[in-house]
């Protein structure tokens, strides 16, 4: 596949992750592949996305590319990966654009190795509280080392878009909203829309949520 998405190409994506998140209603949007589009369709809406969520910034992105007769299935291991790929080579661009999309652009760590070469570690910040990660996904495929960690002391395995928890100041967040509260104010249903789809339903949507929900408990006769 060339270094960037050929021009006269035809492009279908997905988020990586999607299968984990396969309901309907889910943030997660698409949860299925996307209709075939040009590159510049294509990358205009996987930025949406990532602008509407900041956690979609670090999620994986599958790609099917389509040149003539051929399709060829890529995976980014996430989304500013992939929308520079769709892009293409930098064009010209003023001093004030420039500027702005180094505000902007993902803080970064640099790890000497012992043979002098630098490999740069993308800084990961969550919206919920102080803590700070450094992404090591890449980390053997492109230096050939392993982190080591017994224990996983002060490793993450996961990342989610939906709980926040800090055990020594007992916090513990669904979507922004403390788990207590959700216990003592909201029933078993508004809480399972809101891990959903981010927000807790008005009494409409609670209606078409439970009607849904009731409809898929129904048990085939045969």
């Amino acid at each position: 596949m060339a270094e960037h998405c050929p021009d006269d190409a035809t492009v279908m994506w997905m988020w990586g992750d999607a299968s984990l998140m396969g309901h309907t209603l889910a943030k997660a949007n698409p949860l299925r592949w996307s209709s075939f589009k040009t590159p510049k369709e294509a990358f205009e809406e996987l930025e949406k996305e990532v602008k509407k969520d900041k956690y979609n910034s670090n999620r994986p992105v599958l790609l099917k590319v389509k040149v003539g007769e051929t399709t060829v299935e890529k995976r980014f291991v996430d989304a500013p990966l992939t929308l520079s790929w769709l892009k293409g080579p930098h064009t010209e661009q003023s001093a004030e654009q420039a500027s702005s999309q180094n505000e902007n652009a993902p803080k970064v760590a640099r790890l000497i190795l012992p043979d002098g070469k630098e490999h740069l570690i993308k800084v990961l910040t969550g919206e919920e509280g102080d803590d700070r990660f450094l992404d090591i996904r890449d980390l053997h495929a492109k230096t050939g080392f392993f982190t080591f960690d017994p224990g996983f002391t002060c490793t993450g395995s996961c990342m989610s878009a939906i709980t926040f928890i800090d055990g020594p100041k007992g916090i513990c967040l669904y979507r922004g909203y403390p788990v207590q509260d959700l216990c003592r104010k909201s029933s078993a249903l508004e809480s399972a829309y809101l891990l959903l789809t981010g927000n807790l339903p008005t009494p409409e949507q609670l209606t078409t949520f439970t009607k849904e929900v009731k409809r898929h408990m129904l048990i085939h006769e045969k």
